[in-house]
């Protein structure tokens, strides 16, 4: 049996280098974050030079200022070294608290990128089994709807 992910592609360029992609989301406690882990899928040996994460603070829905960047920045050849995968990636942070309560988005960017329809990278979903579950009908109806992948690491304050 196969493995089948879904994912949302970076299609352009400025897609990718201006993280148009976000998830949005807020801690149940107040915490420290030390790492985000999520998951890229590779379609047909997408060309970039690297890829990091970057953490805002919310805006009224949309993402705000800049609240950190991740310490890890990931080149092509330290996630993939074949034109297809889906490759499980964490990036980390120097310790940030998060308020519970107060909303917050990670965005992925990269440069050097030269995406089409016909090779590029996309941010996993977490259809059909995400690890934040609450508010979510698990359903192929809702696939549109789902989350990116993504878990937080680090300890409550």
């Amino acid at each position: 049996m196969a493995w089948t992910v879904y994912g949302d592609s970076y299609d352009t360029d400025s897609a990718f280098t201006n993280g148009t992609k976000t998830i949005k989301f807020s801690p149940e406690k107040d915490s420290i974050l030390r790492a985000v882990r999520t998951w890229l899928v590779f379609y047909n040996d997408p060309t970039f030079t690297n890829i990091t994460m970057k953490l805002y603070y919310d805006g009224a829905g949309s993402r705000g200022d800049l609240l950190a960047s991740s310490t890890t920045t990931w080149t092509k050849a330290q996630i993939l070294t074949l034109d297809n995968g889906v490759n499980e990636v964490y990036f980390e942070f120097d310790d940030r608290t998060l308020d519970s309560g107060n909303y917050y988005h990670l965005v992925l960017m990269g440069t050097g990128s030269s995406f089409s329809e016909s090779s590029h990278i996309a941010w996993r979903t977490g259809y059909p089994d995400p690890v934040y579950k609450d508010g979510i009908s698990v359903s192929f109806n809702n696939l549109l709807k789902f989350p990116y992948e993504f878990s937080l690491i680090g300890a409550e304050v």
